[in-house]
């Protein structure tokens, strides 16, 4: 009896360890799901274009301003406007946005709401549009659309 007891305690030791180590293995994920606020995620096709030309999103604690160019053939010119959005996390990565207002007023040409999926380096639209951090852009990725 007592020799089945110490084998009992052995294996629930040893299920104990391996447990605790399977949890402190496990990859620490939650540092790629932040959203680095105030900076600036330029859309992958712009990160070549002047930064007058580009578009991006700025993400705040309190909202999304995505600031858009493009050009009008109807009036052959340059537009340019920067949409505000409210936003609420929905979960670890992902955010719904709602419309909150235009400057100059009524120019929106881009979604009411939407999602945008995050992390730290990159926002991605559900359509599979990607806008990357200005830094990591530059830093780690030097050598994209050359």
């Amino acid at each position: 009896m007592k020799k089945a007891l110490a084998i009992l305690l052995v294996l629930t030791f040893l299920l104990a360890l391996v447990s605790c180590d399977a949890k402190g293995s496990t990859p620490d994920t939650s540092a790629a799901n932040k959203i680095v606020y105030g900076a600036r995620y330029i859309r992958l096709e712009d990160i070549s274009e002047p930064a007058e030309k580009q578009n991006y999103y700025v993400v705040y604690k309190d909202r999304i301003e995505f600031h858009s160019y493009y050009y009008s053939s109807l009036s052959e010119t340059n537009r340019e406007c920067t949409v505000t959005y409210k936003y609420t996390i929905m979960d670890e990565g992902t955010l719904a946005y709602f419309y909150h207002s235009d400057e100059p007023e009524n120019t929106v040409r881009t979604d009411r709401t939407g999602l945008l999926l995050f992390s730290e380096n990159v926002l991605a639209t559900t359509a599979g549009v990607l806008f990357v951090r200005e830094d990591y852009a530059k830093n780690e990725l030097p050598n994209f659309d050359k």
